[in-house]
């Protein structure tokens, strides 16, 4: 188990926005995120009750103006960037970050959001892809997921399962070279990426004042 501080090459602004915290996920750029030509339900409000406004698809851009983060998930408002339609959307929909990703990208997120959300008492709460100063030149982002629920203890100790669904996503999705993993309330987090060619956990280092390199990321509080 790990406690997050600032994890290796990650930003405090960006590690908040992949928590989901309301405070900076405003005006924030972000890509609906789905399987490829699969409709993205945009709602009048932040829930599967509100009526069903107009949709999107994977790769949409947009802008997310407002968070309503509840017990069960987070919904944004967002405003589409080409046509200015707006509504509310789940944030387990939504890929916060301005990186555009292709389709088999998508559509490994995808399976990563349903095998979450498929878990008992665990959800998805929101993603993002950010830039990673310490990451290759050639694979500068890394995918952070934070997972809610009382049921996130449950994926966050299955190494072998996180593992599995980081190389994946560092197969699928070319511009990535880390993957994070986070509780959105204990402050457990996991870190796979690719080392020498190969995908493996990160090194928890402590918090001794050194410089993080590649593979290695903070564990302290």
């Amino acid at each position: 188990m790990s406690k997050i501080s600032l994890v290796s090459g990650m930003s405090l602004t960006a590690f908040l926005l992949a928590s989901g915290a309301p405070s900076m996920a405003q005006d924030a750029a972000a890509r609906l995120t789905a399987n490829s030509g699969a409709q993205v339900n945009i709602r009048s409000g932040p829930g599967t009750n509100f009526s069903l406004l107009h949709y999107g698809y994977a790769g949409d851009s947009v802008r997310i103006l407002e968070t309503n983060r509840g017990q069960n998930g987070t919904w944004h408002r967002v405003q589409f960037t080409q046509s200015g339609a707006r509504g509310w959307v789940r944030s387990d929909f939504l890929l916060q970050g301005s990186a555009n990703v292709s389709a088999s990208c998508h559509a490994e997120i995808t399976k990563v959001r349903d095998r979450f959300n498929n878990t008992p008492n665990a959800f998805l709460r929101s993603l993002s892809i950010d830039p990673d100063s310490l990451a290759p030149g050639n694979r500068p982002m890394a995918i952070a997921f934070s997972i809610g629920g009382r049921g996130q203890d449950d994926i966050l100790s299955s190494g072998r399962m996180l593992l599995s669904l980081s190389q994946g996503l560092i197969r699928e999705c070319g511009n990535t070279s880390a993957v994070r993993f986070h509780s959105d309330s204990s402050g457990w987090h996991e870190v796979y990426g690719l080392v020498n060619g190969t995908v493996r956990g990160f090194t928890c280092r402590g918090d001794d004042g050194q410089r993080l390199r590649w593979g290695e990321f903070n564990c302290g509080i």
